[in-house]
């Protein structure tokens, strides 16, 4: 069986929700720069439920985001939450993604992959 990242013989790319690539392991790193292939992975995987938003939101503040974070969320509710997610995330496509590669969701996980593997889910 193929492995994370690893074409199946159905052409299709497999993959798991990694824990060596979230949002604790990109702390420190240079928020200045394009992310690459060295960044492809799953970052928020679907065990944080109605929780996964507020966690892209935090990886997007990591690398820069200026958005809506420190307020106090635990009242809002998840249409809320969803919203500030979906503008994390194109601020993660606009200023960190390379060329050929991006931000979003697929089955409730929340990736950075290639355009490639985009088209083959």
């Amino acid at each position: 069986m193929a492995g994370w990242g690893e074409k199946s013989g159905a052409g299709k790319f497999l993959y798991r929700c990694s824990s060596t690539v979230g949002v604790g392991s990109v702390i420190g790193m240079d928020t200045t720069t394009r992310l690459g292939q060295d960044a492809v992975g799953c970052y928020v995987d679907s065990t944080h439920g109605i929780y996964a938003p507020r966690r892209v939101m935090t990886l997007a503040k990591v690398y820069g985001w200026n958005g809506l974070l420190d307020l106090d969320i635990s009242e809002w509710d998840f249409e809320d939450l969803s919203h500030y997610a979906d503008e994390a995330e194109k601020w993660l496509n606009d200023n960190k993604a390379s060329e050929g590669y991006s931000f979003g969701w697929y089955d409730g996980e929340f990736h950075y992959q290639t355009n490639e593997w985009w088209q083959t889910v």
